[in-house]
């Protein structure tokens, strides 16, 4: 980095209030301010509470809400991240039905996207039944909301799941 690029971002730095300076002839000591921090810090805290309580949950959300009743889920196998797998086995009337879904979209302690059109590895689905849109939010009380939505035009009802 230039010494010009370096003193700017110094500069940046001292007018947040996030650094402070101080000149010892013939040299100047910068310093990062660490209590300035602490709000960030907090904020960071706070959402990896969330989400491991997101993620806690999320299983019995899965077995409990995912499906509609009288259905269930008798096994699933989740890696939780965009274009990991999705895969879940549901009992239908008394039928396993393996559904291979991935993972289109994460974003942080806010949604997640499935879909079953293609499966690990980008293959394409024999069979493409949904793409499921599951939004997530800190329900204010200790409790994670979950909103699942299809976006599939003949599956268009929303549901709401508070675990």
């Amino acid at each position: 980095m230039a010494l010009t690029s370096f003193t700017k971002h110094l500069k940046k730095l001292q007018a947040a209030k996030l650094n402070a300076s101080k000149k010892e002839d013939p040299t100047r000591i910068c310093q990062l301010s660490p209590g300035t921090f602490a709000p960030a810090k907090d904020w960071q805290a706070e959402q990896s509470d969330i989400r491991e309580r997101v993620l806690d949950r999320f299983d019995d959300y899965i077995k409990n809400f995912l499906v509609p009743k009288p259905h269930g889920i008798d096994a699933c196998e989740i890696d939780l991240r965009v274009w990991g797998k999705f895969n879940t086995t549901m009992n239908v009337e008394g039928r396993d039905m393996e559904n291979e879904r991935v993972d289109l979209e994460i974003i942080d302690g806010g949604r997640l996207v499935l879909t079953d059109t293609c499966c690990e590895g980008w293959q394409p689905a024999a069979d493409p039944f949904l793409t499921d849109i599951i939004a997530i939010a800190d329900d204010g009380n200790g409790g994670i909301t979950y909103r699942q939505r299809p976006a599939t035009d003949h599956l268009r009802r929303a549901r709401t799941a508070r675990i």
